[in-house]
This record gives C-alpha cells, sequence and structure tokens, in this order.
C-alpha cells in the first residue's frame, strides 16, 4: 500500500492460498494484477461501468468483471480520498518553468525552411539542475493534449 506495509498478513496469505486453491505464486499474480486494475482505475478516475467495459475487452469472464465493477463502486470512492490525502515526496517540486523559441533555418542566407522549436527548462526547489529540453511544434502541440487530459483528470479529483 502507499506506506510500504502489505495489505494481508502472512497468515492472511495462507488463508487465502487454501481458499482459493492457489499456490503463493499464483496467489501473488492474482493480487498484483487485482492491485494494477484498481490502480489504474484510480489513476484514471474510472467510473465502475468503465471498468467494467474495459475489462470485457480482455478474457476475463463477465462474472469477474461485473466483480470488479462491484468492488470499484463499493469501495473506489474511499481509495480517491485516501490518494488524496498522501503527501508527495517534495525532493522533485517543481519551481519554475521557462521557455523559448528557437528558429532554425537550413541555411545561413535564410532562404531555406524555417524550424521553430520550443526550448524548455524545468527548474527544481531543492537547487537540484534544471532540465532542459526542446520540441517541435507536433510535440508541443502532443504534450499540450496530454496536459488537457491531466486537467479533466485533476478535476474529476477535486
Amino acid at each position: 500500500d502507499a506506506k510500504g506495509q502489505a495489505p494481508f498478513s502472512e497468515a492472511e496469505l495462507e488463508q487465502l492460498q487454501e481458499v482459493f486453491g492457489l499456490n503463493a505464486a499464483d496467489l501473488h499474480s492474482v493480487l498484483e494484477v487485482t492491485a494494477y486494475v484498481y490502480e489504474q482505475a484510480a489513476f484514471s478516475v474510472t467510473g465502475g461501468a468503465k471498468l467494467e467495459a474495459e475489462l470485457g475487452k480482455t478474457d476475463l469472464d463477465d462474472d469477474k468483471t461485473k466483480i470488479f465493477r462491484e468492488v470499484w463502486e463499493q469501495h473506489g470512492p474511499s481509495l480517491l480520498e485516501r490518494l488524496r490525502e498522501i503527501p508527495l515526496d517534495d525532493s522533485n517540486v517543481l519551481d519554475s518553468v521557462n521557455w523559448r523559441v528557437h528558429l532554425n533555418t537550413a541555411h545561413s542566407d535564410m532562404s531555406a525552411c524555417i524550424e521553430p522549436k520550443a526550448v524548455f527548462e524545468l527548474g527544481f526547489q531543492k537547487g537540484e539542475e534544471p532540465i532542459v529540453f526542446e520540441m517541435n511544434h507536433t510535440q508541443v502541440m502532443g504534450l499540450l493534449e496530454n496536459l488537457d487530459t491531466l486537467q479533466l483528470q485533476l478535476d474529476a479529483l477535486g
């Protein structure tokens, strides 16, 4: 879980193995996949119906996708609330974003095509070296689309 604690004790894991008739490795796999499904649902702020529809695209039986949906609808809101309360590690807190546009020409006489590039510099609070990178127009547009999606997800959490 978020605090680094195992969700089940050794005794509980042994009980789960007996109840489900699984060996330790198979039970571990089931628990890992289940955790992954719910983590993805939480981070994409997926509703129960969408979760069931997405799982329906897999080889998972309909009755199992329905169970995932029911559990998510019942316990998803409390998981989202707990995730909101987890403090984030502040070691890499973004402090500043600087940008500039570079116009590169193919020839020194400026007769060729001009290729604009956005150069970004990300600065951090703890005095770490800034990250500098450049993007072309298509890459910037892709970044903006991803930021729009992120904003929608943040709005849904708020």
